[in-house]
């Protein structure tokens, strides 16, 4: 349900939240004056050039805003954060995550898992599996929260998954994604 999210100069990460629906962050797309975005590839299990599902293109986007980096303002990662639309059902193959909203009460539990492809490893071609990660507070509203950890993050890592498998659920169930480091 993760994979590598090829963008115009660089790569992020992203998952499945749908059949068609993959979440990222915002600050990961290119924001063209005509309301597109540049070249989007998204490639679920991408390892070292590998591609075993296939990738896909997009063909639409959801965004609460645009978001634009390089530098990111805590406003900025309370909002960074976009839904695109495949141009193949890849989630028919692969499966993919559900959401959840994030309720404070669970801040400081280590229960938390990760997934990305940061530079440092391999040079973002292999994924990294973080577990038993805190979100040690948050802070925003209900459509804009930012939730602060303190996983081992680097560049490329941006729009991969928070997320825990609830017991009410058969699969994993997303709370944000990774927008930045400090």
């Amino acid at each position: 349900t993760v994979g590598r999210v090829d963008v115009t100069g660089g790569w992020g990460s992203g998952t499945l939240v749908g059949p068609r629906h993959l979440l990222c962050a915002s600050h990961m797309m290119t924001w063209n004056p005509d309301n597109t975005v540049n070249q989007v590839t998204f490639t679920p299990s991408y390892y070292n050039g590998s591609a075993p599902f296939g990738n896909a293109g997009i063909i639409h986007w959801y965004a609460y805003r645009k978001v634009v980096g390089p530098t990111l303002s805590v406003e900025d990662t309370e909002e960074d954060y976009v839904c695109l639309v495949l141009d193949q059902r890849l989630g028919d193959l692969c499966g993919w995550m559900g959401t959840i909203g994030y309720d404070t009460s669970w801040n400081g539990l280590t229960d938390w898992d990760h997934i990305g492809y940061p530079g440092d490893l391999g040079g973002g071609t292999e994924p990294s599996f973080q577990g038993s990660i805190a979100i040690n507070w948050t802070d925003g509203g209900s459509s804009d929260e930012y939730l602060a950890q303190q996983a081992d993050v680097w560049p490329g890592q941006s729009g991969g998954p928070f997320f825990d498998w609830f017991d009410s659920n058969p699969w994993p169930s997303v709370v944000g994604v990774q927008s930045a480091q400090n």
